[in-house]
């Protein structure tokens, strides 16, 4: 485990018109220790070019050997990270605040009690007339969340830092059994005996 570094999963899968951006977006954090883990679940089009085109040592690049599930796929490669915390970033989504990784790193590491610092985030619409909107409008939830996410839930997976050593009870991260619900099934055992803090800020952007 390297100590401070924060692992990034980017799950890509035919991303060719949003991955650059994806991309950029962490390069650009003003926090740096950091690595990329992509794992490219046997995409068909440009995706591995655009990846190969980022000369950053800290970007790690694995081809799926088969195409599985999301889920499944998150678990592959979670399996390769090194980090001290680990987050998400899908191949179509990225992070508006540059201080995105920084304020939720400093965060974290103020209680190693803390399982999850996570934020408010942006829901883009690609395509649409729809103009993007913030979720959510009200302060987020800290603390034991469990049963105010039972109530409403408005956890976005890749508005989250997470810490790697509360995941020893967990054998697989994401239950590919539940693949439609995996994120939700997977923020709710964690919070069930776990502290949760937050940033009430919109650092990410769902698209």
């Amino acid at each position: 485990m390297n100590k401070g570094k924060i692992s990034i999963i980017m799950n890509c899968y035919n991303a060719e018109e949003f991955i650059n951006q994806s991309i950029t977006s962490v390069i650009e954090q003003s926090y740096q220790n950091w690595e990329l883990i992509i794992w490219d679940n046997q995409s068909t089009d440009e995706s591995s070019k655009i990846i190969k085109s980022f000369k950053d040592r800290r970007i790690y690049y694995f081809l799926a050997k088969q195409h599985t599930s999301l889920h499944e796929a998150r678990n592959f490669a979670l399996s390769k990270i090194s980090g001290e915390f680990f987050s998400f970033l899908d191949c179509d989504d990225y992070w508006n605040n540059k201080s995105k990784l920084k304020l939720q790193y400093e965060k974290i590491n103020e209680d190693e009690m803390l399982a999850c610092v996570y934020s408010k985030y942006f829901i883009k619409y690609h395509n649409s007339l729809l103009p993007t909107r913030i979720v959510p409008k009200k302060k987020l939830y800290s603390g034991f969340i469990f049963n105010d996410l039972i109530n409403e839930y408005n956890f976005a997976i890749g508005s989250g830092i997470f810490r790697v050593n509360k995941l020893k009870d967990f054998p697989n991260i994401f239950d590919t059994r539940r693949d439609l619900i995996s994120d939700f099934d997977f923020i709710m055992r964690l919070s069930l005996n776990n502290k949760f803090d937050k940033i009430d800020l919109p650092l990410f952007t769902y698209r």
